[in-house]
């Protein structure tokens, strides 16, 4: 009978034992499903926060899209308009139905209506001095032609700030004279 006893000790002690490490295992399951169910709730959570945000991207985008569409819908529209307009007014100009207006030729006017009180108001000089000029060249050519000039520079005396320049002007030669070697005889 102790021996009857002894085994039921025995197999009462193996049942504690199974028992026990039944209890622990399911306390570790329990913990480890709180830490998962946890891990879930946080991943749960970060998920929805993603969602809310690419919602409002996705909501931005369709709204810039719809204002993108509206402004190239305006765009085209009067695009369209520009070029009927443009196409009727050059119809009514080939018939004859519409004048272009000059109105660059204002300026025009003003700006030579305004040299001609300009030149009006001051006594013009020019004329006296092309006038006296064209005297002293036909003097100068008269005397050449009658041989009375040898290289003489006082009988046809020239300004010389009223000649044109010269292109092929080198400077005056040695000898030349105050005229740099000017002859009316030439």
């Amino acid at each position: 009978m102790i021996r009857a006893l002894a085994i039921a000790l025995v197999l009462l002690l193996g049942v504690i034992a199974w028992q026990r490490g039944s209890v622990w295992k399911a306390q570790a399951s329990a913990t480890s499903a709180a830490a998962g169910q946890k891990s879930a709730e946080d991943d749960l959570s970060a998920a929805q926060s993603e969602i809310g945000q690419l919602t409002t991207v996705v909501a931005k985008e369709r709204a810039d899209a719809k204002a993108a569409n509206a402004l190239a819908a305006r765009y085209e529209k009067e695009k369209t308009n520009a070029q009927t307009e443009s196409d009727r007014l050059v119809a009514e100009l080939r018939a004859g139905n519409s004048r272009l207006h000059d109105r660059w030729q204002a300026a025009v006017h003003t700006a030579a209506l305004s040299q001609a009180v300009a030149s009006a108001s001051q006594p013009d000089g020019g004329a006296d001095d092309r006038y006296e000029s064209a005297g002293r060249i036909i003097g100068a050519a008269d005397q050449c032609d009658e041989g009375r000039c040898r290289h003489t520079h006082d009988s046809a005396e020239v300004s010389l700030d009223r000649l044109p320049p010269d292109p092929g002007f080198r400077g005056p030669r040695r000898g030349a004279g105050a005229l740099g070697g000017w002859s009316p005889c030439r």
